[in-house]
C-alpha cells in the first residue's frame, strides 16, 4: 500500500471508484473537481494546484496523493499547504475520501497516517482537520492518528469537529 500522485495508469480503477460514490450519493463533491472530467485534465489541475497555479478565488494550494493497493485506486487525500480563512473554520488542511467498497477494512487508518508523513514534508508542524459530528468513522480514523478534539462548532447548521494532530 502506497500514496502516489494521481496518475493515469490507475484510470480504470479511479473511474469505477467515482461510479462507487455517485452511487452510494455521498460526495456531492467526487472531489469537486469532478469524477466528470477527463483524468489528463484532472491530473494536470492538481498539478497546477499543488503549485500554486490556476488557484480559483479563495483555494489555496494543496497536493492530493491516491492510496493504492495492488494497482488499485482506494481512496485520496488532499494535503492543503496553508489554511484560507474559511478552511480554518471548515476543512482545515486534509481532506481525504476512500471508496466505498473499501469501507470497514482500515483504509483510512492508513491513508491518513501515510498523507500526516507527507504533510511533514511540505514544512507543516501541526494539521487540522475537521470532521462532521455525526461521522464517526472518520473521527475514529483522525483520533487513532493523535487528533486532539479543538472543538465542536455549528458551521451552517452542521455540528463538525475541529481537531489538531502535531507532525
Amino acid at each position: 500500500m502506497r500514496l502516489v500522485l494521481p496518475n493515469i495508469k490507475y484510470a480504470r480503477s479511479w473511474r469505477v471508484a467515482g461510479e462507487e460514490f455517485e452511487k452510494a450519493e455521498i460526495f456531492g463533491t467526487w472531489h469537486h473537481h469532478g469524477f466528470s472530467k477527463k483524468l489528463p485534465e484532472l491530473i494536470k489541475m492538481l498539478k497546477d494546484r499543488s503549485q500554486g497555479k490556476n488557484l480559483h478565488k479563495g483555494k489555496v494550494p494543496s497536493t492530493e496523493f491516491w492510496l493504492i493497493d495492488k494497482n488499485k485506486y482506494i481512496g485520496s487525500i488532499d494535503i492543503r499547504h496553508k489554511l484560507s480563512p474559511a478552511l480554518k473554520i471548515r476543512g482545515g488542511h486534509i481532506g481525504y475520501a476512500i471508496r466505498p467498497s473499501a469501507w470497514g477494512k482500515g483504509y483510512g487508518n492508513h491513508l491518513l497516517r501515510l498523507g500526516l508523513k507527507k504533510a511533514r514534508t511540505l514544512n507543516l508542524k501541526k494539521v487540522l482537520i475537521t470532521c462532521d459530528d455525526h461521522n464517526i468513522p472518520s473521527l475514529k480514523i483522525i483520533e487513532k492518528n493523535g487528533g486532539k478534539l479543538k472543538e465542536k462548532a455549528k458551521v451552517e447548521g452542521i455540528l463538525i469537529r475541529r481537531y489538531w494532530i502535531s507532525l
